[in-house]
């Protein structure tokens, strides 16, 4: 049973094993081979090292990694790097846009997210309404990836659809939508149509939610966004995240990159605010950078984001409700990320973010 992209479902898994591989891809479809080899590869070595999993779950183990390999193992190299997760029982992929710097793999009763996690900024996903003047196409943005969305044939995917055609003579004309489109040139008229125009893709697309994935990201020249964001009453329109340039002058390439860097930013200013915040409350409540007593505040509902150190370690297991194992060489489990998946869990938000915004011996911020 396979679940790409699927965190949530990932995160009901608590008593594993589950084997954790993040791998750089060669890319391509003619590297399939390269690509297929080092997972393979990964999960003897967690097979070598895990010797006190019994045969029975490696076997299924080894059988969902050949299940992966048979569903879509020859479009691994279509991303920088994956990271999969294999159980008794299903498969989990996620494609990361940025190259990870070393192949890992990782044995433990719950999967490895933190990896995944500090790639958070390119998993923006969304609807995008490419808007011109006379024309407009949607297209799904799914892990930094832009794919065409197919409309209906009832979609006005043009001005010509929309209203009709011009009128070439003195009979009034009426298009699809009862809207005049005449033979003035004017200024005035071409705003009439582009009004008209705007409204008919702003009714199809109410008549159409089910085409919007969770939020709605407008490329478009300045103008006609104004425009459009003033007669829309959609609810999913995001403002915050927008290239106001034509879509026509954008490469798919420059899309994916001018969101993502856009969404980063965003990231990034999120999580200064809860530094801040963090580092006054560490200032009152040191402990709250402390793990072990970390936990406490998160089953508490006292703590409800964590900030973790990319680089840091903190051995240590979540047993029953119970921290144990945190002292040195008792376990290679690492504590932050079962306190990371605590969280998410339980609703909360996790960035994992530059040792840079630590001091020397701390691990975590809670807020």
């Amino acid at each position: 049973m396979s679940m790409h992209n699927n965190l949530k479902e990932l995160l009901t898994i608590k008593e594993g094993p589950v084997v954790s591989i993040f791998i750089k891809t060669y890319p391509g479809i003619n590297f399939a081979a390269k690509n297929q080899l080092k997972l393979k590869t990964s999960l003897k070595t967690a097979k070598e090292e895990h010797s006190d999993i019994d045969k029975k779950a490696w076997g299924a183990i080894e059988g969902q990694l050949t299940n992966f390999m048979n569903d879509i193992a020859d479009r691994i190299g279509q991303f920088p790097s994956i990271a999969l997760y294999l159980t008794p029982n299903n498969y989990f992929k996620f494609n990361l846009n940025h190259a990870i710097e070393l192949d890992q793999v990782i044995v433990g009763p719950e999967a490895y997210t933190l990896p995944l996690l500090a790639q958070q900024a390119t998993k923006l996903s969304g609807t995008i309404l490419s808007l011109n003047r006379d024309s407009f196409e949607l297209h799904q943005f799914k892990e930094g990836i832009l794919l065409k969305q197919e409309l209906p044939k009832d979609a006005p995917i043009d001005m010509v659809s929309a209203l009709g055609p011009e009128r070439t003579d003195t009979t009034t004309t009426h298009g699809p939508t009862g809207a005049l489109h005449g033979l003035n040139t004017k200024d005035e008229e071409k705003a009439i149509d582009n009004k008209n125009y705007y409204l008919a893709i702003e009714q199809f697309l109410m008549a159409h939610t089910d085409l919007i994935y969770k939020r709605l990201f407008i490329i478009g020249l300045p103008k006609n966004q104004s425009l459009f964001r003033d007669l829309t009453k959609l609810k999913t329109v995001n403002s915050e995240i927008t290239i106001k340039k034509s879509p026509s002058a954008l490469t798919t390439a420059e899309i994916e990159k001018e969101l993502l860097d856009q969404n980063q930013v965003l990231i990034d200013q999120t999580v200064e605010k809860l530094l801040d915040r963090a580092r006054s409350l560490d200032e009152v409540n040191p402990s709250e950078t402390n793990p072990a007593e970390l936990f406490a505040l998160l089953t508490q509902h006292r703590v409800k984001t964590l900030l973790i150190n990319e680089e840091s370690m903190f051995p240590g297991l979540i047993v029953d409700g119970q921290i144990v194992d945190t002292e040195p060489g008792k376990t290679t489990n690492n504590l932050l990320n079962d306190l990371a998946n605590f969280t998410l869990r339980n609703g909360g938000d996790v960035y994992v973010i530059s040792a840079t915004h630590f001091n020397s011996g701390q691990f975590v911020y809670g807020v």
